[in-house]
């Protein structure tokens, strides 16, 4: 019996030892989903879990989760080993990470089920492959600098050119009235094309995450190519092969765009220093499978090639055959986890000296999704509302007035936030609605808000602003911002966003 003792007493003196070098929180369920026993570490997100159940300490929800592996286990359904990260909203740790793995136990005496559920911390690792990812995008975006720049001059270049035109026709008087709309219609796509360019910029540098969405890739895949031309060297050729029929997938354009630079860029660089061809073809998947159609995005280079002991390698990260100073070894590596997230996978073929082709599949969304057509052209006109707008900038504020008179509003212009509040105290009922730029001089837009309702909470707020990440919207909406409007903006869109303001007019 002695003997038995001094086994059973080893064995738990090694069970602490373990436990004490153990990062990871280990905890033990009963067949409630209640905790019966758990390590020390398990402080970091609940001093004292001992009956809590796994969706209360975990995801801070008074249910159990749908399909719920944990749930699974003490059921005694197969299938219970899993891994999957869960966000810990308990005691003092919201926005921490972890990553769970569980094994079901049988109690011997009762035959229940039990569950060992082991959760590793994963928010520092999770921290660092957002920092990566973001690293990524801003070096894809380097990349595509060549091609922003040159599509801008582009742009730029009708702007300039009808204006200077009309200019030089009104002061020899001969303006003609038709070729002059033709003109201004020139100079207004121009500037669409501008504020276009300016949102993908914007939206491919910024470090949040957009959210995939379902729609057709080939707009998406055409403009980066777009903007791929001016980077590529003349000896290279580039061909491209787009189905603009070829269905919808769920995708995030932002991580489109940074695939298709990635790829692109590899393909160019090993073709370095002679002529070649850089192909890039979407088309619908020639090879049918059952319950599933696939869209294939492919980039094609004649370069050098991939040696045969480092196909299986490319999509490691940090692994890479180029010079330090030409490449991080992420790129790749990015793809692969992009595609895997949406539900693809990723075929290479290469021949040494003869090249390297790049498939990526995604599968097609069946349903078919009502397109809303983009171009919004009319205009709501106003009922001799009086607007009082703000605006730092004099141009702006100058051109914004006289579009919202030709709209049928009485304005009142100002250039500083504090003269405004000061003009809206001697007269708070003469105005109906107030438009304002968020980034003023020693007053915000979202201040000037806030002090306005002060005086009179019913006015509505229109929030203008050429840049709406450095500010939160959940701050704005609670100050009294009642819409969002991003700048330039277009006529017919300004007219929507007041009169949904403001009301129909009776």
């Amino acid at each position: 019996m002695d003997d038995i003792r001094e086994v059973l007493r080893e064995c738990e003196e090694q069970k602490e030892a373990i436990l004490r070098c153990c990062e990871d929180i280990i905890i033990l369920f009963d067949q409630e989903m209640k905790v019966i026993w758990a390590s020390r570490n398990v402080a970091k997100i609940q001093a004292n879990p001992v009956g809590m159940c796994c969706h209360e300490l975990f995801c801070g929800k008074e249910a159990t989760c749908a399909g719920c592996r944990v749930h699974m286990g003490v059921q005694g359904i197969s299938g219970s080993h899993f891994g999957d990260e869960m966000v810990v909203v308990g005691a003092g740790s919201k926005g921490l990470f972890f990553r769970l793995r569980s094994t079901p136990l049988r109690d011997g005496r009762g035959g229940k089920h039990r569950v060992l559920v082991v959760a590793k911390d994963i928010t520092g690792k999770l921290r660092l492959e957002k920092q990566l990812h973001h690293a990524s995008k801003m070096e894809a975006i380097g990349t595509l600098a060549g091609g922003i720049a040159h599509d801008f001059n582009n742009i730029l270049t009708p702007i300039m050119g009808y204006s200077e035109i009309m200019r030089l026709n009104i002061q020899d008087d001969k303006l003609d009235r038709d070729t002059s709309l033709l003109y201004l219609d020139q100079i207004l796509v121009a500037a669409k094309r501008a504020r276009k360019l300016i949102e993908q910029v914007l939206v491919f540098s910024r470090h949040t995450e957009t959210k995939e969405s379902r729609q057709a890739i080939h707009p998406i895949i055409k403009e980066g190519i777009k903007l791929m031309q001016a980077t590529i060297p003349p000896s290279i050729e580039l061909v491209q092969d787009v189905d603009t029929d070829c269905g919808q997938v769920s995708v995030d354009p932002v991580e489109v765009h940074q695939i298709l630079v990635n790829l692109c860029m590899n393909a160019i660089d090993a073709m370095a220093g002679k002529n070649g061809c850089l192909r890039i073809a979407l088309k619908k998947s020639d090879r049918p499978e059952p319950g599933c159609e696939w869209l294939v995005l492919s980039v094609s280079d004649s370069g050098c090639g991939i040696p045969s002991q480092n196909i299986d390698r490319i999509f490691d990260p940090y692994f890479t055959t180029k010079e330090k100073a030409r490449g991080t070894g992420m790129g790749l590596a990015m793809v692969h986890g992009i595609i895997t997230r949406q539900g693809g996978r990723i075929e290479v073929e290469s021949n040494i000296d003869k090249g390297t082709t790049v498939k990526l599949y995604l599968p097609v969304i069946q349903e078919e999704v009502e397109l809303k057509n983009s171009v919004e052209s009319v205009i709501f006109p106003g009922a001799d509302e009086h607007i009082l707008l703000v605006d730092d900038e004099e141009q702006v504020l100058a051109a914004t007035a006289e579009m919202l008179r030709k709209l049928n509003y009485r304005v009142t212009e100002m250039a500083s936030a504090r003269h405004a509040l000061l003009e809206f105290i001697k007269r708070p009922a003469q105005f109906d609605l107030v438009i304002t730029d968020l980034t003023m001089p020693y007053m915000s837009g979202i201040d000037l808000c806030e002090k306005i309702k002060d005086v009179r909470d019913d006015i509505p707020f229109l929030l203008f602003s050429g840049y709406l990440e450095d500010f939160s919207r959940s701050r704005a909406v609670q100050a009294g911002i009642n819409g969002f409007c991003m700048k330039p903006v277009a006529l017919p869109q300004l007219s929507k966003n007041i009169r949904q303001l403001l009301g129909p007019i009776r």
